[in-house]
């Protein structure tokens, strides 16, 4: 189960709520520097600038930082997904050489785990593992039956080989779901867009202009950037997930 709050809350609350805050961290900047007592001072006009440029920079180093990440980790489950379909479709295809009888029921037990994998749940991926898990039982003692019946037997050595590739593939994708972006990077790029947008909008007050429009442009295209790092970072949610047509493939030919 996932422990992270953040995780669970759907992002289009998140990040709708994150633009409020970034625009409104700007306009309060903005109407402090329109009261502040040092707007005619032009070295504290100079101070400010040079502390907005550190703190947008330190942004863009933090947001590109975790793109990386996010990005990374969703090739990641992509090349997992296509490296479980490939073992499963080879599994099924040494299948056919078990004794007469063992492949066909080894084949069956295959379409039945595939059609495990679609099972998802952004919260809870308990289902898909009680559910495929007995099934890979039943065919590792299908595996052993055959290698029981011929210890020298090559097919059946192969069999339990692609086999043991498929269990690992499923809790290689387990962990590689549940591998994300920690949570306090996220709450560190809101805070940090909100303090950056109130000192960008302090620095606006200083010298006496206050756009509201910018403001907003700036807090949205902030928060749909991090809406879009989180986006990547969600195998199971979400506009971007993991495209399932290997799997899809594989299920279909093991139904003919």
């Amino acid at each position: 189960m996932n422990d992270e709050w953040l995780y669970g809350i759907s992002q289009w609350i998140t990040y709708p709520a994150a633009a409020l805050l970034i625009f409104a961290a700007a306009e309060l900047g903005c109407w402090l520097g329109v009261r502040s007592l040092d707007r005619n001072k032009e070295q504290v006009r100079a101070h400010i600038t040079t502390i907005q440029s550190a703190l947008l920079g330190l942004l863009a180093l933090l947001i590109g930082f975790t793109f990386s990440i996010s990005l990374s980790r969703n090739d990641t489950r992509r090349e997992l997904l296509l490296g479980e379909a490939n073992a499963i479709g080879t599994t099924a295809l040494r299948a056919q050489f078990l004794p007469e009888g063992h492949g066909a029921t080894a084949i069956a037990l295959l379409r039945d785990y595939t059609d495990t994998r679609f099972i998802y749940s952004p919260k809870d991926e308990r289902p898909s593992r009680e559910k495929g898990r007995p099934l890979l039982d039943k065919l590792w003692a299908e595996a052993v039956f055959a290698t029981g019946q011929d210890p020298k037997s090559v097919s059946a050595g192969l069999f339990a080989q692609s086999l043991n590739d498929v269990i690992d593939f499923n809790e290689k994708r387990r962990i590689a779901n549940r591998n994300r972006v920690p949570e306090v990077a996220f709450l560190l790029l809101f805070g940090l867009s909100a303090v950056a947008a109130a000192f960008t909008g302090y620095g606006a007050g200083l010298v006496g202009t206050r756009q509201r429009v910018p403001n907003a442009i700036v807090a949205v295209s902030i928060a749909l950037v991090i809406m879009l790092i989180a986006d990547f970072d969600r195998p199971r949610r979400g506009l971007i997930t993991v495209d399932q047509q290997a799997l899809i493939d594989v299920r279909e030919a093991l139904a003919k």
